[in-house]
């Protein structure tokens, strides 16, 4: 029996080499890792932003980074329950010329900002709020001593003198190097803002390492600019900003007047993603959002056509006053009004006015979604027996909508100008759409795709076009997520605006049109 078993474990051990030689274990047959060439500052540490592909393990992932499994996982606590196809992963840059791990940082630098707001370590998850809401910085005190801040200051203002009006090309960007990218963001600002900006962050990131996908080096550094001042002018002064082909943000007016007029004597173009760039005027900034002055442009053709019957609805109580005020110059004096004081007004009041034998086009300046709901309900049943041409025109404020039931807005063919729009059905959108469902197992919303339109558009103006990027950006149109984008240069002062609304239509044949 001893003579049997030995021969037995001598067969095992003989088979095990045999079936090792022919079929390697997994460690042996790991897929080629393509490395990142996206890169960002995770808790003060540079890192490499890698997204994980078909049979990319830990094991695989660490061979090729030159790191440790343990370095890996200590940035993504999650990773722990194993990773998952389109999942990203933060692994610490390693130097090509040396085999242990290297930081460009020497500590962790205060208000930089995490990779993902899924970890469970108490991180918070604040609530959305629309972007015009967001709360502006108080103006700058004046003081009369000369303290330690006005030094500051007056360092400042005398870097920033005698701006030109016309820009030219950028500052130098090396062939030998990745781009320097810095977003400036507020995190930290408050509980109720974080979460707009997480998204924006992360839509960003995503554009950033498509582009990174495709061949482009980028070098990118998020740093919160926190709601302070006095951080601003630490970023500014401190020489941060000295090696940025690219800056975006800061997202308040207030901050980005302290940034701008440096980055511009710098030659960098400096982007205002979300709002509006304040005082900050020059060849080297970008308004990415809608100058309000072409708001309803484009809805201007449909009140106006010879077969528009124009009716503006009067809300007593709910009435946005702003757009009505807006829209006044583009509304034919033939318009009827209708008064409407809510669930008490006829049905005849609403029906009256209509007629058969044009577009009805109804004007509904009401930015209260509750109010709006009531109103197209109404407008449906009337029109599921008489059977009028129906086009209604809201507001912007529209697009932020979440309950409101979609299918009157078909019915209705509701029609909108708006500066954020996206339709995930399209086939432009739904790519990207399911590629962040899948990676931050939520759904994105308009901050995301800015976020993503802002990184693709100036990533790849700056990647093909280098120092000439500013002239390309006002010469052709760039390709984005749906929301339309057309730049233009003020005559005054050079700065560079966005001047295109998207007009969003929703058709009785449920598609949707953005023109």
């Amino acid at each position: 029996m001893l003579m049997f078993r030995k021969t037995f474990v001598a067969l095992v051990v003989v088979f095990i080499a045999l079936l090792t030689i022919v079929c390697p274990v997994e460690s042996m047959a790991q897929v080629k890792v393509k490395r990142s060439k996206l890169t960002a500052m995770v808790d003060g540490e540079h890192c490499y932003i890698h997204t994980v592909r078909r049979k990319e393990t830990i094991y695989s992932l660490a061979a090729a980074y030159g790191v440790s499994q343990n370095d890996i996982l200590n940035k993504n606590p999650l990773a722990e329950r194993g990773i998952k196809v389109g999942q990203t992963l933060a692994i610490p840059f390693v130097s090509k010329s040396q085999n242990d791990v290297t930081t460009t940082v020497e500590q962790k630098k205060e208000g930089e900002v995490k990779p993902s707001a899924n970890r469970n370590n108490g991180d918070r998850q604040p609530t959305v709020v629309n972007d015009e809401e967001f709360v502006q910085l108080p103006p700058l005190a004046d003081s009369v001593e000369l303290n330690a801040v006005d030094t500051v200051n007056l360092a400042i203002d005398s870097i920033f003198t005698q701006l030109p009006t016309e820009f030219g090309l950028t500052k130098v960007v090396s062939r030998n190097r990745p781009l320097q990218v810095v977003m400036l963001l507020p995190f930290g600002a408050s509980d109720n803002l974080d979460n707009n900006f997480a998204e924006f962050y992360r839509g960003a990131l995503m554009g950033f390492e498509n582009l990174a996908n495709r061949g482009v080096d980028i070098d990118l550094r998020v740093v919160s600019t926190n709601n302070s001042i006095d951080k601003i002018r630490e970023i500014v002064l401190s020489g941060e900003l000295s090696d940025a082909n690219l800056i975006i943000g800061p997202v308040y007016p207030s901050q980005f007047e302290l940034v701008a007029p440096y980055a511009s004597k710098e030659r960098i173009p400096i982007i205002s993603p979300l709002g509006t760039a304040g005082n900050a005027v020059n060849p080297f900034v970008v308004e990415v959002a809608p100058v309000d002055a072409g708001r309803w442009d484009k809805v201007a053709p449909l009140l106006r056509h010879e077969n528009s019957n124009v009716i503006v609805i009067e809300h007593q109580t709910q009435q946005d006053g702003t757009s009505l005020n807006q829209l006044s110059k583009y509304i034919p004096t033939t318009a009827q009004r209708v008064s409407y004081a809510g669930k008490s007004t006829s049905v005849s009041v609403l029906s009256n006015p209509l007629v058969r034998d044009k577009n009805n086009v109804i004007v509904v300046p009401i930015g209260s979604e509750i109010a709006v709901e009531e109103i197209l309900s109404r407008y449906s049943s009337i029109n599921a027996t008489s059977r009028y041409q129906i086009t209604v025109v809201g507001t912007p404020r529209w697009a932020r909508f979440e309950r409101l039931n979609l299918d009157l807005f078909f019915k209705l063919s509701v029609t909108y100008p708006t500066s954020y729009f996206f339709d995930r059905s399209s086939p432009v959108v739904s790519p990207m759409y399911e590629q962040y469902v899948k990676r931050f197992f939520a759904l994105p919303t308009l901050y995301t795709m800015r976020g993503y339109d802002v990184a693709t558009i100036f990533g790849t103006l700056l990647y093909e076009n280098r120092e000439r990027m500013m002239f390309e950006l006002i010469r052709d149109t760039p390709i984005s997520l749906q929301t339309p984008y057309l730049f233009e240069q003020d005559s005054d002062n050079g700065k560079i605006f966005n001047v295109d609304w998207a007009l969003v239509q929703y058709l009785p044949n449920y598609n949707i049109e953005v023109k």
